[in-house]
C-alpha cells in the first residue's frame, strides 16, 4: 500500500472511496506485509502500531471479547472491542458519512508478523504466561502485566487494523462528555444546556456533533469525551468502546441530538 497522501483527504472525505478505492484500501490494510511492530505511543488501551512494507501504518487493537460477550457495568466499561471500530467504519459509509478511519479485521502471525519485527520497546512488554506462551501487556494508561493478549492455538491474533492518519487534528472537549465518576455532568441536569453550547459552537459544528451521536447511539459507544477535527469536520476516531450490551439503549448519547434540536 502506497504512504498515505496529504491530497487524500477532498471537502467530500477523509480517503478515496469512490471505483473501489474503499476496497483497495482495506484489502491493503488486511494483507501488507509488516516490517516494524510497536507499541502505539499513546493511549489507555493496549494497541500496537505496525509499519508496513509499504511504509503505511496501522493502529492494531487486538481482540479481547468473543463476539457473543456482554458488558456489564457502565455504558463505558471493559476493554475496547475491536469488531466496534469495524463496525462503525462500515456503519458510517452506510450512513453517508465518509469521515472516519477505514478499519478491517485481520489475523496477524504472532512470531512470524509480531515477534518477528518488533522494537525492543515492544519485546519489553511481553511475557509468557502459565502455558509458556508469550504474550503482550503493552503501554498504556490502563495497560497491566497481568492482563494480556496471548495467541490463540494457531499462533495468531486476532484484531481490528485501523489506519493511521498521518495527520494534525485539532483536539477538543465533548460539551456532552461524562464525569467518569458519580458527579453528574451540567449536560445531564439542564435540558437546556444546548443553548449555552451554542454560545461558544457554530451551528454547524453543534450539528456536526448531532451527526455523530447518532452513529454513537446506534453502536451505544457512551465514551465519546473529547474529538478530533479536521478541515473542518469530526473525525470519528476511537470507536471501540460500541457494541458492549445488546440488551441496553443508552438513550442520553442522544442528548445533542434531543437537546439542540427538540
Amino acid at each position: 500500500m502506497t504512504e498515505l497522501k496529504s491530497t487524500w483527504a477532498d471537502e467530500e472525505s477523509l480517503f478515496p472511496y469512490k471505483d473501489g478505492a474503499a476496497g483497495e484500501i482495506l484489502q491493503a490494510m488486511r494483507s501488507s506485509q509488516i516490517a516494524l511492530a510497536d507499541n502505539a505511543p499513546k493511549g489507555t488501551q493496549l494497541k500496537l502500531l505496525l509499519l508496513l512494507q509499504g511504509k503505511q501504518k496501522l493502529y492494531f487493537k487486538p481482540k479481547r471479547y468473543n463476539i457473543s460477550d456482554v458488558i456489564r457495568g457502565n455504558i463505558y466499561a471493559g476493554y475496547d472491542r475491536h469488531n466496534s471500530e469495524v463496525f462503525t467504519y462500515h456503519l458510517a459509509m452506510v450512513l453517508n458519512y465518509k469521515w472516519v478511519a477505514p478499519s478491517v479485521i485481520r489475523r496477524i502471525h504472532f512470531n512470524q508478523d509480531i515477534l518477528a519485527h518488533a522494537t525492543a520497546g515492544l519485546k519489553r512488554t511481553m511475557v509468557k504466561n502459565d502455558k509458556g506462551l508469550v504474550c503482550i501487556y503493552g503501554k498504556c494508561y490502563y495497560c497491566k502485566v497481568n492482563e494480556t493478549v496471548c495467541p490463540d492455538n494457531k499462533g495468531e491474533i486476532e484484531g481490528a487494523a485501523i489506519l493511521y492518519l498521518d495527520k494534525q487534528f485539532k483536539v477538543n472537549k465533548s460539551p456532552w462528555r461524562r464525569s467518569y465518576n458519580n458527579m453528574k455532568m451540567e449536560w445531564e441536569n439542564d435540558f437546556d444546556f444546548c443553548k449555552k453550547v451554542s454560545m461558544l459552537l457554530s451551528t454547524k459544528r453543534i450539528l456536526n456533533l448531532i451527526d455523530i451521536s447518532i452513529i454513537d447511539f446506534l453502536i451505544q459507544n457512551g465514551d465519546r469525551h473529547r474529538y478530533e477535527v479536521y478541515k473542518n469536520k469530526i473525525i470519528l476516531l476511537d470507536n471501540g468502546k460500541g457494541l458492549g450490551n445488546p440488551m441496553l439503549d443508552e438513550i442520553d448519547i442522544l442528548a445533542p441530538l434531543y437537546q439542540c434540536c427538540m
